[in-house]
């Protein structure tokens, strides 16, 4: 695609970000990170320059930003930081996804290898479908949220804002999970579940 694109946040899922950039054909521009400690070393091949201040001194014009991190506090925080630097992030789509022609993405949303977005689905802002994760017809992800690998979104399914659906959960046709909850692992919700609640097992519980 030949965009020019900053990697910022250079942590684990950075190296996902950054194969699939390469399998894009887009250019990586730099990576940043503000853990000092990591200045000046390598992530697939690519030298971490320096922290986010370095955004200061890069051109915004024909330059996207991509968030290398999959926390949802610091994708959410480093989301804003970019935007207010006058950068707009880029809607990372791995070669092997596959997505309906009427899903809706957001800016910065990211669907991963293997991901499926069927017809009528809405990826907000930000928000990770990640490895083989499926997200079926009219179901809506709203910003910040991450679909972990492997997970399930039946029909109509509603996740809400930053709440996390960890790996190989599923959520039922129609079931709604508020914003900032977290799915365990290979939950099975069958019902809404509220604002600011963790559940986990089969069926999915609230934890106390």
């Amino acid at each position: 695609m030949n965009n020019y694109v900053v990697v910022v946040g250079a942590g684990g899922h950075a190296k996902v970000v950054v194969d699939t950039l390469r399998l894009l054909g887009d250019n990586i521009v730099a990576l940043l990170d503000t853990n000092k400690d990591l200045r000046g070393a390598f992530l697939m091949g690519h030298r971490i320059i320096g922290g986010d201040d370095m955004l200061d001194e890069i051109t915004r014009e024909g330059v996207l930003t991509a968030i290398g991190v999959s926390s949802i506090a610091i994708r959410r925080r480093l989301f804003s930081m970019t935007h207010e630097k006058g950068f707009r992030n880029l809607s990372l789509i791995h070669p092997s996804a596959v997505r309906s022609r009427t899903a809706e993405l957001a800016e910065g949303c990211q669907l991963m290898a293997g991901s499926v977005v069927q017809t009528g689905a809405r990826i907000g802002v930000n928000a990770i479908v990640n490895t083989r994760a499926s997200v079926d017809h009219d179901c809506v992800v709203c910003d910040h949220a991450h679909i972990g690998p492997g997970a399930v979104l039946a029909q109509n399914a509603r996740v809400g804002a930053e709440t996390l659906i960890g790996s190989g959960a599923i959520v039922l046709p129609g079931v709604k999970v508020g914003d900032r909850c977290v799915v365990g692992a290979g939950t099975v919700v069958v019902g809404d579940v509220p604002d600011d609640t963790r559940v986990v097992g089969n069926p999915a519980q609230p934890l106390a």
